[in-house]
Parts: C-alpha cells; sequence; structure tokens
C-alpha cells in the first residue's frame, strides 16, 4: 500500500530525508554575494560564523601575492632581510607561531585591500591615526593581536561604524 503526503504533512517532517534534501537544493540555489565581513542575518542572531581553519605547515611563498613590507614582516618573525628573502625563493614551512602571523598579515592585507579598493589607499590608511585604537594602525601589526585588533577596526569600518 502506497503513502501519500500532504504538503502540509511534507512540512511537518523536518527530520525526513526530503526535507533535507529541499532545503539543500534551496541553499545551494541561494549564493552568497556579500563580502565575507558582511554577516547575514543568522550570523547575526545565533552568532553562526564559519570557522577558518590555519593550515598545519604554511609555507613561506603565500606572502608573495601580498604587499609586503618587508620591515614589518622581518621585525614581527624575528628574521633578517636576507633570511626573508632566502625564504621567499626556497618556499621555507614556518613554525606555528610565525605561520599563524603570516596567515592574518595575509587575510589584513587581502581585507584591506578589497575594503578600500586599492593598496595605495589601504597603506594610506593603515599610516592614519585611529582614535579607536589610539595609535596609528600600522604600529599593531607586529603581533598578532594587533594584526587581529586592526581586521576588527576594518570590519567596523565596512559596516559603516566610524573611526
Amino acid at each position: 500500500m502506497k503513502k501519500s503526503y500532504s504538503q502540509d504533512q511534507d512540512k511537518l517532517e523536518v527530520g525526513s530525508k526530503r526535507a533535507k534534501s529541499t532545503k539543500a537544493a534551496t541553499k545551494s540555489t541561494k549564493k552568497n554575494t556579500s563580502p565575507p565581513w558582511i554577516l547575514s542575518e543568522p550570523e547575526l542572531m545565533y552568532g553562526v560564523m564559519e570557522t577558518r581553519k590555519i593550515p598545519d605547515i604554511v609555507k613561506f611563498s603565500i606572502l608573495k601575492d601580498v604587499p609586503v613590507e618587508t620591515k614589518v614582516v622581518t621585525t614581527a618573525i624575528g628574521i633578517t632581510d636576507k633570511t626573508f628573502r632566502s625564504y621567499l625563493k626556497s618556499n621555507k614551512e614556518l613554525p606555528p607561531v610565525q605561520g599563524e602571523w603570516v596567515m592574518k598579515y595575509k587575510e589584513l592585507q587581502e581585507f584591506g585591500v578589497d575594503l578600500f579598493g586599492s593598496e595605495k589607499s589601504f597603506d594610506r590608511w593603515l599610516n592614519k591615526y585611529s582614535i579607536r585604537l589610539e595609535t596609528i594602525p600600522k604600529n599593531l601589526l607586529y603581533s598578532v593581536k594587533g594584526i587581529q585588533n586592526t581586521i576588527d577596526e576594518l570590519t567596523r569600518l565596512a559596516n559603516g561604524y566610524p573611526t
């Protein structure tokens, strides 16, 4: 005997395979076109944000695509200019602490250039005094926490809060 379901019953079957596949199909057809720093309604309401996994092994060459100021990188990581150039050429693996800094720095650079539209505009902002940060943002780039504070400030700017 074949069972027939009405649409109302189908809506009530939240845990059913059909309901899940319908949700998945609806989800896949919606394309998220907003930038990653602008939160959607569920993220605002429930604090659901995608976690970014930092890879176990970070290669130094990821900085080749990012505008890098040698002084900032060498001071933050604790290496010389010559070693920095050598690491870029040899694609050296970094220890976890240095790798975390490199990943955060890359995230900041990409976010800033995306937000301001050009490297020049972003660099100009990095060199201006921020009242909320109580310093020039470029002075905070020597630690992971400082970079995160700068990213937080950029997020405020992106969402329309004054600095």
